[in-house]
């Protein structure tokens, strides 16, 4: 048995992101959301015929959207860092050591483009969790500028992510 992984990476051009239906912003300057779905397979072979594959096994999909948005305010830091403890003022987090289970913290993520042209290509991963690791810069125009990847978990209803939107 030999095991494979097929990628596709493609690029959605600048777009709105909502994660738990919170507003997260739009992608900076045009850098857009990357996504990538990567397929995994499991080949059964038999020596007669060499490494030529009799038997093919889908064993599922990873997907992962990568995007880099503006600081808007802590509210949107919020979002993407459940696991910290904040205070009252909603101002100031404090994180503990130890292991935390992210999957309790699995919300949806939709990415939606800008471009009137690809509305229909609206991205919705079910099940996401971020994965915010707190490295932020400045680009040309000094504005802070940070990078969330997104990935997809197996939820509740067993689905993964939807690609369109159903305007039926």
């Amino acid at each position: 048995m030999t095991i494979s992984t097929d990628s596709a990476r493609w690029y959605r051009g600048p777009a709105q992101i909502t994660f738990d239906g919170n507003n997260l912003g739009d992608s900076v300057n045009g850098s857009g959301v990357e996504v990538t779905i990567t397929s995994n397979h499991s080949a059964s072979l038999a020596d007669k015929f060499g490494q030529t594959p009799v038997r093919m096994h889908d064993l599922g999909d990873n997907i992962e959207a990568v995007a880099y948005l503006l600081e808007r305010d802590f509210e949107v830091l919020k979002t993407l860092l459940p696991a910290g403890t904040w205070s009252g003022t909603n101002k100031e987090m404090t994180v503990t050591a130890g292991v935390t289970d992210l999957t309790d913290y699995a919300k949806e993520l939709v990415v939606t483009p800008l471009d009137s042209n690809h509305s229909g290509d609206t991205l919705t991963i079910f099940s996401a969790i971020a994965e915010f690791d707190g490295s932020m810069m400045y680009n040309s125009d000094e504005q802070q500028v940070f990078q969330v990847k997104f990935v997809g978990l197996v939820g509740t209803s067993d689905e993964l992510y939807k690609i369109g939107v159903n305007n039926s």
